[in-house]
């Protein structure tokens, strides 16, 4: 997670970076160059509930990851995304507005036909059925030791 910097020449010369998750709030302090020789198409995301953000960082245009979810008071169930025409790698966060991300929902991400990977946070522990369900370009998932 950033908080608050994003150092001179962070992802300096990255040349096949396309995307970059910031789980936090948007960096307070973040240096023009933090970005120098990246891909023009580089995308920063960022999560629901954080703060601060603007239509660029450093002259690369941020994205919301549209994910929905609900909460118990005590842990996070993903429902899914509420832009099913999402793209690229998926990499969930493993909290959200400050509780575990324990659960991912039945059909969660069914008909994300252009979902290629997803990375799946240490701390989920059920991934109910038929979540990923027609995910037709999904070529790679990182599953934790914690899901049962």
């Amino acid at each position: 997670m950033v908080t608050g910097l994003l150092p001179s020449e962070a992802f300096s010369d990255c040349t096949a970076l396309t995307s970059v998750l910031i789980t936090g709030n948007c960096p307070t302090t973040v240096q023009s160059n933090a970005f120098n020789g990246t891909p023009v198409a580089l995308i920063i995301y960022y999560l629901p509930s954080t703060t601060g953000w603007s239509p660029t960082l450093a002259g690369k245009p941020t994205k919301l990851i549209p994910l929905t979810h609900t909460s118990d008071g005590t842990q996070v169930t993903i429902k899914g995304l509420t832009d099913t025409s999402y793209a690229g790698h998926l990499l969930l966060p493993p909290a959200l507005n400050g509780l575990p991300v324990t659960i991912i929902d039945s059909y969660a991400f069914r008909d994300c036909a252009s979902l290629t990977s997803v990375t799946i946070p240490n701390g989920v522990v059920y991934i109910f059925s038929q979540a990923f369900r027609r995910c037709f370009s999904l070529t790679s998932a990182s599953i934790p030791d914690s899901v049962i």
